[in-house]
């Protein structure tokens, strides 16, 4: 979609990413304290109680975390944040324990065991198979 003079509005309830035409993905589970929207091409831009219109450039992610005013703005490798939409994993610099929320809910399943190692920083790429 793209009508830069009728933008659409993805509401959370961390804030407001609105969109002028462009290709982002916005990142917000139930249960998680954060918010995640990444810009791959054009244009958005977010907003909330205290912050006005804060808009991003492609190849950029806002991050705004639960009890903390101000987001904060990172260059991101952008194929990481939208791997999922080719049905692929991509990992990079993130903990076992993040990486295995995210396959828990891609999955819909809850037994992936945690362990001491949660914390340790993971580098991958991984393509899943399909058994049917």
């Amino acid at each position: 979609m793209k009508n830069d003079r009728k933008p659409f509005i993805v509401e959370t309830d961390l804030g407001n990413i609105k969109v002028y035409g462009t290709e982002f993905n916005v990142k917000r589970y139930s249960g998680d304290r954060q918010l995640k929207a990444t810009l791959v091409e054009g244009s958005i831009g977010f907003s909330n109680d205290q912050v006005a219109e804060l808009k991003l450039q492609p190849g950029y992610q806002l991050s705004l975390i639960e009890g903390i005013s101000e987001p904060t703005v990172e260059k991101v490798k952008v194929y990481n944040e939208i791997a999922w939409k080719d049905q692929r994993f991509c990992f990079e610099n993130r903990t076992l324990e993040s990486i295995v929320r995210d396959m828990e809910r891609w999955y819909n399943v809850n037994r992936f065991r945690r362990s001491g190692i949660a914390t340790a920083a993971i580098f991958g790429f991984f393509e899943p198979v399909r058994r049917d």
